[in-house]
C-alpha cells in the first residue's frame, strides 16, 4: 500500500511539472531574518525541461565536434606528411632557363637565366641583429619562445579574420610557418594545409635550430622589386650590403614582406616609412633598441639607391639586359595571376626550372637602341645641380602591327645591377606637353567636341591667352610668353601651345579625357579624386600626380597609327618547360580606343608637328613622322614620342631625383629617338599615313579667325570637318582691297614670330623649340610634376573657353 502511495505521488508531480513548468517542493522553511534571498538568475526562469533540453543540445554538439576534431587529426597525422628537409632549400633548382628573342623573323637564343638569379645567400652571422630583432619584432615576437606554432598569435589571428576594424598589423602565421610557405609556395586557404603546415613547423623545430630556420627565412622572403632575400634586397634599395644597413634602413625592408606592394619603399615610400616606424616601435618594446635610438633613426630621412647596387664578389648576381628584366618580371606575373603558382615558386622556375621563354625583342632593333645608350658620350655632358649626378634616359619601342615591345633601354651607360630600376617601365614621369594629343587633341576629335557651335578640328582659330588668373596672373602661360593673338589649333600643337591645349581641353571636359586615357589608352597611373588628375592642366599640360611610364605612353601613341586600336605592351609571346611542352601561352589584350578617322586626323596634325614644328629636329626623312616634344616644369624632363608606320618610340631624358636640365642645344629625347630610329629604319620602303577624310578647307582671317571677307587682308587656310563648317564672316577688316602678300604655310599665322624651326636659343635652361614648352621659373606654383599646375585651392576645372570660331 505504501509503494502504491509512492508511485501516486510520483505521478503528481510529474503532471504539476507539466502544469506548473517545474516540480512541487516542499514547503519553504522560514527563513532566517538575517539570511539574505538569493536573485534568481534569468536563465532560472526558464521551464525545467527547457532548461534540460539545451543542456543536451549544448554537450552533444560539444562532444560531437571534439570527436570531429579528433578524427581529422587523427587522419591528418595519418595522411599528411610531415617531414621537411632544410638542407637543400638555396640548391634546390638546378635547370638553366632560355630566353629567345626574333633575329631576321626566327627565334634564337638571346640570354640565359643561372641559378644564380637575384638571390644571394648570407649567413645569418653576417645579417646585423637589428635586421633579425626587426623581422621578429614585426613578424613573430615570441620566435623564441614557441615551438614552431604561437597558439596566442593564432588565435589572435582568427579573431581579427571575424574583426574587419581590427588594427592589428601582425598575422598568424610564425617564421617557422612562413619559411615552410616560402619554400613549398603551397599558401591555399585550406584547413587541411594548415594543419599540415602546423605539422611540418613542429617538425622543423624539433630537427632544427632556430637560428637555422631564421637563416632560411632571412633568405627566402620576398621583398618586392624581384628581390629574395636580406642581402638582395640591401643591393637593390641601398646599394650595400646587408651588414651595412641602418637600423631605419633594417626597419624598412622588414616592413616590405607583409604586402610586398604596398609597402615597397620605391612604389609607396610613405606606406613603408609608417609601417618601418612601427617596427622601431616594437624593437622598442622588445628592449633590443634603447629610446634614444629609436627615436634617432625615426628622425632620420630614408634615402634609396634604387640602381646602385654592388656587384656579389662571388658573382652570384646574375645580370640581363634591361628588356630581359621586364620580360622576367611579367613571365613571374603572369605564372602567379595565370597558373596560379606562388610568387616564390614562379621565381623559381623562371631562374631554375629550365624553362624557355620566347620574347618579343627584335635584336636588330634592340642593338640599335645599344649604340646609342650603351655610351653616356651619346647624350649631353650635363650635371644635375641639385647633387651632381649624370642624366639618364629610357626609351620604348613597339611594333605597330602587333603591339609587342620590340626593344627597350632602362638607363645610360653599362647595366650593373640584376633587376635593378629600369626606368622605361618602373619610373613614372611628368609627361609634360607629350600629354596633348592623347589626352586633349585625341579625345576632343573622337568626342566631337564643340567650341562655340562648331567641331574641334585643326583648322579652328583659338585666342591665345591665359584662360583665367590666378595670384593676378594669366593661366597658363606659353614658352616665348607671346600671347592675346589667334591661332589654329594645328599652329597650338605645332608650337606646343599651353593655351591652346587648356581651351580644348575646356570645351571637351577633363573627366572626358581622363576615362579616355584610362579606358581606352591603358593608362593606369592616373588617380580618380586626385585634384590634379582630373583637371584641365593634367589633361592638357601633362602635370600628373602620379606621372607616367615611357612604356605606357609609347602604347598610347602606338593606337593612332595602328587606326584607332589600343593594344597592351606585352614582352612575351609564350612559356615553354623544358621538353618543349607549352606552360602558357600570353593572350595579346587589344580594344578600339577611337574611330579610324579620329586616329588619321591625329597622325595629320602630328606628321606637321614634326615637319614644321617642335618635333621637327627627330626627322630623319626617311618615312613618313609624326610625334611631339615634351618638357615639363622647371624644364626638369625632356620628352620625344613619335612613331612612323612601322614603329612607335617614346624617349624620356632627365634626372633620377628631378631637376632642371641646364642645357641650350637641340632636345636630347628627340635627338636620341633619332639615331635609334633612322637605323632601323634602314632599308625600309617609305611609307605615308592615309589620308583623313571628312576634312574640308575654309581661308579665314587671321584677325577675327572667321571666314575670310573681300577686305581680309592676313588670311589663311584651315581644315575644318565638313559636317560642322564655320559659318561666321569677318566683320573687323575695314572694306579696303587687301595688300598682297608673301605665301606661308596654310596652317601657320603670317605673324614672323611664328616661323618654323627657329634657331636654338643659347639660355641656361631652355629648349631649341619656339613655343608652349614650360620655361623656367615661369610656372604659377613651382612643382615637380606637369607643364604648370595651378596655385593650391584652384579646382583647375572647366573655364569658359574664350575661343573664337573660324
Amino acid at each position: 500500500m505504501n509503494n502504491l502511495k509512492k508511485i501516486k505521488e510520483f505521478w503528481n508531480r510529474i503532471k504539476n511539472f507539466f502544469k506548473k513548468g517545474k516540480p512541487a517542493a516542499p514547503a519553504a522553511e522560514t527563513a532566517e531574518p538575517w539570511v539574505k534571498k538569493k536573485k534568481k538568475s534569468w536563465i532560472s526562469t526558464w521551464p525545467y525541461w527547457l532548461r534540460r533540453s539545451v543542456w543536451a543540445v549544448f554537450l552533444t554538439g560539444v562532444l560531437t565536434c571534439f570527436f570531429v576534431f579528433l578524427a581529422f587529426f587523427w587522419f591528418s597525422f595519418i595522411y599528411l606528411d610531415d617531414e621537411f628537409d632544410l638542407s637543400g632549400v638555396d640548391t634546390s633548382l638546378n635547370y638553366t632557363s632560355v630566353v629567345y628573342a626574333v633575329k631576321d623573323g626566327a627565334y634564337v637564343e638571346a640570354e640565359t637565366l643561372h641559378t644564380s638569379e637575384n638571390r644571394i645567400w648570407t649567413d645569418l652571422e653576417n645579417i646585423p641583429e637589428d635586421l633579425q630583432w626587426a623581422f621578429i619584432a614585426i613578424e613573430d615576437k615570441r620566435f623564441y619562445q614557441h615551438s614552431g606554432v604561437d597558439l596566442i598569435r593564432t588565435a589572435s589571428a582568427v579573431l581579427n579574420f571575424f574583426n574587419p576594424s581590427s588594427s592589428s598589423t601582425y598575422g598568424g602565421s610564425t617564421i617557422t610557418q612562413q619559411v615552410i610557405k616560402n619554400i613549398t609556395g603551397e599558401d591555399e586557404q585550406t584547413v587541411t594545409r594548415k594543419i599540415q603546415e602546423i605539422r611540418r613547423a613542429w617538425y622543423l623545430e624539433r630537427e632544427y635550430k632556430k637560428d637555422q630556420i631564421l637563416e632560411v627565412y632571412l633568405n627566402t622572403i620576398y621583398f618586392s622589386q624581384g628581390c629574395y632575400g636580406v642581402e638582395t634586397a640591401a643591393e637593390v634599395y641601398f646599394g650595400k650590403t646587408v651588414n651595412e644597413l641602418t637600423l631605419l634602413e633594417c626597419a624598412s625592408l622588414a616592413s616590405i614582406t607583409k604586402l610586398p606592394t604596398r609597402y615597397d619603399p620605391v612604389q609607396n615610400p610613405e606606406n613603408n616609412l609608417e609601417r618601418a616606424h612601427t617596427v622601431i616601435d616594437e624593437m622598442l618594446k622588445l628592449g633590443k633598441i634603447t629610446e634614444e635610438e629609436a627615436n634617432e633613426a625615426k628622425a632620420q630621412e630614408l634615402v634609396l639607391h634604387v640602381g646602385e647596387s654592388k656587384e656579389n664578389e662571388s658573382g652570384g648576381t646574375a645580370i640581363n639586359s634591361y628588356f630581359v628584366d621586364q620580360v622576367i618580371s611579367d613571365v613571374i606575373s603572369a605564372l602567379v595571376n595565370e597558373k596560379g603558382y606562388s610568387q616564390s615558386y614562379a621565381h623559381s622556375l623562371v631562374y631554375s626550372g629550365g624553362i624557355q621563354i620566347y620574347s618579343t625583342m627584335d635584336l636588330d632593333i634592340q642593338s640599335a637602341i645599344d649604340k646609342v645608350y650603351s655610351s653616356a658620350s651619346n647624350f649631353p655632358k650635363i650635371t644635375s645641380p641639385l647633387n651632381g649626378e649624370a642624366p639618364q634616359s629610357a626609351m620604348v619601342i613597339i611594333d605597330n602591327s602587333t603591339g609587342a615591345v620590340v626593344g627597350m633601354a632602362g638607363g645610360i651607360g653599362e647595366k650593373t645591377t640584376a633587376r635593378g630600376l629600369n626606368r622605361a617601365t618602373q619610373s613614372y614621369l611628368q609627361p609634360g606637353s607629350c600629354m596633348k594629343p592623347i589626352g586633349t587633341y585625341g579625345p576632343a576629335i573622337e568626342y566631337e567636341t564643340k567650341i562655340d557651335g562648331v567641331r574641334v578640328a585643326p583648322g579652328m582659330m583659338l585666342l591665345d591667352q591665359g584662360v583665367r588668373q590666378i595670384n593676378g596672373n594669366w593661366w597658363p602661360k606659353n614658352y616665348d610668353e607671346v600671347t592675346e593673338r589667334l591661332m589654329t589649333i594645328q599652329a597650338g600643337l605645332d608650337q606646343s601651345k599651353n593655351t591652346i591645349a587648356v581651351r580644348v581641353n575646356n570645351a571637351l571636359g577633363a573627366k572626358t579625357a581622363f576615362n579616355f586615357l584610362k579606358n581606352n589608352l591603358g593608362v593606369t597611373t592616373l588617380i580618380a579624386g586626385s585634384g590634379y588628375d582630373e583637371n584641365d592642366q593634367a589633361m592638357a599640360l601633362g602635370g600628373l600626380t602620379k606621372g607616367i611610364s615611357v612604356l605606357q605612353i609609347t602604347a598610347a601613341y602606338a593606337a593612332f597609327p595602328a587606326d584607332g586600336t589600343y593594344t597592351k605592351p606585352y614582352t612575351f609571346t609564350k612559356i615553354c618547360d623544358q621538353n618543349g611542352r607549352v606552360i602558357l601561352e600570353n593572350r595579346v589584350e587589344s580594344n578600339t580606343a577611337m574611330e579610324k578617322n579620329t586616329a588619321a586626323v591625329i597622325n595629320q596634325m602630328l606628321q606637321h608637328a614634326a615637319t614644321y614644328g617642335t618635333g621637327s629636329v627627330a626627322n630623319f626623312g626617311k618615312t613618313a613622322i609624326c610625334g611631339k616634344t615634351g618638357t615639363t616644369n622647371d624644364d626638369k624632363d625632356r620628352w620625344f614620342v613619335g612613331y612612323t608606320k612601322y614603329y612607335t618610340a617614346g624617349v624620356w631624358f632627365g634626372y633620377d631625383q628631378p631637376a632642371t636640365v641646364y642645357y641650350s642645344g637641340r632636345n636630347p629625347a628627340a635627338m636620341a629617338w633619332r639615331s635609334v630610329m633612322s637605323e632601323i629604319h634602314t632599308g625600309l620602303a617609305y611609307q605615308s599615313f592615309p589620308a583623313a577624310t571628312g576634312l574640308v578647307e575654309y581661308t579665314l582671317c587671321t584677325e577675327s579667325g572667321k571666314l575670310a571677307g573681300p577686305s581680309c587682308g592676313n588670311t589663311l587656310v584651315g581644315q575644318f570637318f565638313a559636317d560642322s563648317p564655320p559659318t561666321a564672316t569677318c566683320d573687323l577688316c575695314a572694306a579696303t582691297p587687301p595688300e598682297e602678300e608673301t605665301p606661308i604655310d596654310p596652317q601657320q599665322p603670317e605673324n614672323p614670330d611664328d616661323t618654323v624651326n627657329p634657331p636654338a636659343v643659347d639660355q641656361p635652361g631652355g629648349t631649341d623649340t619656339p613655343g608652349g614648352e614650360t620655361k623656367p621659373g615661369e610656372n604659377t606654383q613651382p612643382d615637380e610634376g606637369g607643364d604648370q599646375k595651378p596655385e593650391e585651392g584652384d579646382s583647375g576645372g572647366t573655364a569658359d573657353s574664350g575661343g573664337s570660331t573660324a
